[in-house]
């Protein structure tokens, strides 16, 4: 406000959106478009050539008329010229006076409308500004052509179509018209969202929020029940429960909308593309949710029926890119959590990790990828680690980057990042060979290691019934039985530990690594960290 002066008096006051001061001329309103049926913005602008008299005659009519009293200040003064004057049309908004004064206007329905088309104008704006700095970011990046031998390329599979939203994991209700009784709801939403990632400050975008789905759950009863069972459950996580009346009656909401939509299709003998993909929207938030409470018997009931359904559709990649991950996310949770075998992990169309050759590693990485090559571990879980290795400085040098991903980069980490997940789950079906069974016990542990460091470290949902506990309590089992023979493979052990370290939360399993630690550090004789090399 540097060309105003704003003088507060005991008079009526006037609420006036945010953009007025911006280059407009409004006419004298008549009594119809005070009520707000005559409020398009052909109708409340004028010539640009209006002098400034009679621009003030205008806004004393606009007060009189309500009954409200607007003080012309003296020393304002506007020129034709800054009328007449090219301005960006990002810049000029031109909106009306909404008089609040009288009993009862706020209640006025076309009052209530013309602040909607204030609110609608203002976030086409938005929308439109943030398109333009997308594209700005993304030309500003810069990527690589050519990824170096020894890190992954982020790139999308091949198998999928193009991502045309440039920001999938967006903020609710962009474009569209808020209403009063949703704001609760929104701010419910994301709370809960940044509370179920504590990193979103890090990485500046937020996968896992139930917010990003707001839009279409605008149009779906069933997902919008779901998204609120979902943050419901979690808000009582929050407080140290796992069971709460409104999660309750959410649930039951949601999975009776589901189960009418699923035999309304079958009575047809028909399968809606659109139906469908909103109906396994809905269960995968069903599942996260049982997967938060601890419910292994009712993620597995709709980790089956997202089965079908995706069979029925045709495969995972007819679904669109965020449903795709959503449902990866559903089915590692549970895969992880109760050490059962996946259900997406053949044909989920993520993208195959790349073989590595250790000659081509460079002499950044040639130290721990000469030390993993000679651990006595099969090929292929070599090479997934050599991955993990490399996606974790990516990750590391995103994080410090100042540069915000892009909605295809986004969903293209996301993408190696289930990928790595889904090789790392260790075979639970007995159809792996081992040499004898140190080699066996070798395998495992160092895939729970690698699985607790790729699905831990960014702390999704840290605050769940019971999240990666079976998986500690399983490293705790073998870690000690791997054998040491030298400073290196010590060096390995005191990493599996410190990772199970960061995993195990509270109780007997924490502060038995944290002994381990202790003793095997005072063996290698470490006094701080950093002294202790894997590789």
């Amino acid at each position: 406000m540097n060309q105003f002066q704003i003088s507060l008096t005991g008079e009526p006051m006037v609420m006036v959106h945010r953009g007025w001061r911006q280059p407009s001329s409004p006419r004298a309103r008549s009594s119809k478009s005070d009520s707000g049926s005559n409020h398009s913005p052909s109708k409340l602008t004028s010539s640009p050539f209006k002098t400034q008299t009679q621009n003030q005659d205008q806004i004393s009519v606009l007060a009189s008329e309500h009954t409200t009293v607007v003080p012309v200040l003296p020393s304002v003064s506007v020129s034709a010229s800054a009328f007449s004057s090219k301005v960006s049309p990002n810049t000029i908004q031109e909106f009306a006076f909404v008089n609040i004064t009288k009993p009862g206007r706020p209640k006025d329905v076309e009052t209530r409308k013309l602040v909607r088309g204030h609110v609608v104008k203002d976030s086409t704006r938005k929308k439109r500004l943030m398109r333009q700095l997308n594209a700005e970011r993304s030309e500003g990046s810069n990527p690589s052509s050519s990824s170096r031998p020894d890190q992954p390329a982020l790139t999308s599979s091949s198998s999928q179509p193009p991502d045309a939203d440039p920001q999938p994991f967006a903020m609710p209700t962009q474009g569209l018209d808020p209403h009063p009784h949703l704001s609760p709801i929104i701010h419910h939403l994301i709370s809960m969202g940044d509370a179920m990632y504590p990193f979103v400050s890090s990485f500046r975008f937020n996968p896992v929020s139930p917010a990003s789905w707001f839009d279409c759950a605008l149009k779906d009863d069933a997902l919008m029940h779901a998204l609120l069972y979902t943050s419901s459950t979690y808000f009582g996580l929050l407080k140290g429960v796992t069971e709460n009346k409104e999660a309750i009656v959410h649930g039951g909401r949601s999975i009776g909308l589901v189960k009418e939509r699923l035999a309304g299709m079958t009575r047809r003998g028909e399968v809606m593309n659109e139906v469908l993909e909103g109906t396994v929207r809905a269960v995968s938030c069903l599942a996260i949710s049982e997967c938060l409470r601890g419910n292994n018997e009712g993620w597995e009931v709709h980790m089956k029926g997202m089965k079908q359904m995706a069979d029925l559709k045709g495969g995972m990649a007819f679904f669109s890119p965020t449903l795709q991950l959503k449902l990866h996310r559903a089915d590692l949770m549970g895969a992880s959590e109760n050490l059962i075998p996946a259900f997406f992990a053949e044909g989920n169309s993520l993208p195959k990790l790349p073989e590595r050759d250790l000659r081509n590693a460079g002499p950044r990485n040639s130290s721990i990828l000469n030390f993993l090559n000679l651990l006595p571990i099969s090929a292929d879980l070599c090479n997934t680690l050599i991955y993990m290795h490399g996606l974790s400085q990516s990750v590391s040098r995103i994080m410090t980057s100042p540069t915000v991903l892009s909605g295809s980069q986004q969903i293209s980490l996301l993408q190696h990042i289930y990928s790595l997940r889904y090789d790392l789950l260790p075979d639970y079906s007995g159809g792996v060979e081992f040499a004898d069974e140190a080699a066996k016990t070798l395998d495992e542990v160092l895939r729970i290691g690698a699985l607790l460091y790729v699905s831990e470290t960014p702390k999704e949902f840290p605050n769940a019934a019971v999240g990666p506990v079976k998986l500690v309590r399983r490293l705790r089992e073998l870690v000690m039985q791997v054998q040491m023979w030298n400073e290196r493979e010590a060096g390995l052990v005191l990493w599996l530990l410190f990772i199970g370290g960061i995993a195990a939360r509270k109780g007997e399993d924490r502060l038995w690594i944290v002994v381990q630690i202790e003793r095997l550090a005072g063996k290698l004789g470490l006094e701080r960290w950093g002294e202790g090399v894997v590789g």
